[in-house]
């Protein structure tokens, strides 16, 4: 190594040093607690558009639910009154809000672990932040 690679070498160490003396604990500190407020107000948009998106889905799940029990119901009414092509009518409407259901069912219980992961993330980073505060506090 040459004498430019020394001389580069102790500038940096300087310029180091430099920095370590003016960055103070409180300031980084600070510092860290305003990209974890910033972390946390992301996290809990997100926790508010997946709660959202999972109650649609519940509701979703739900409306064909009723469907098909009302399908069902009207199946064995059409049957009860010798109605046969309005009960195989209502048998595959009845199927066919099922499928929907089936469908979507998984989706709301992705939807449901997704929200869940989400709330847990912003009580641990909430956790952390009031650490954090109560540690600059003592500084």
């Amino acid at each position: 190594m040459g004498v430019f690679g020394r001389i580069w070498r102790v500038f940096k160490a300087n310029i180091h040093a430099m920095l370590d003396r003016a960055e103070t604990p409180e300031h980084t500190l600070e510092t860290s607690l305003r990209d974890m407020q910033k972390q946390m107000n992301r996290i809990r948009d997100d926790v508010i558009r997946v709660v959202a998106e999972e109650k649609k889905l519940k509701n979703q799940v739900d409306r064909y639910q009723k469907e098909i029990e009302r399908w069902d119901k009207n199946a064995v009414m059409a049957v009860k009154q010798g109605n046969d092509a309005l009960a195989r009518e209502a048998l595959r409407r009845k199927r066919e809000s099922l499928e929907f259901s089936q469908q979507l069912a998984p989706q709301w219980e992705k939807q449901q672990a997704i929200s869940e992961r989400l709330k847990q993330e912003y009580q641990g980073l909430r956790e952390r932040i009031q650490s954090a505060e109560r540690k600059k506090q003592n500084l």
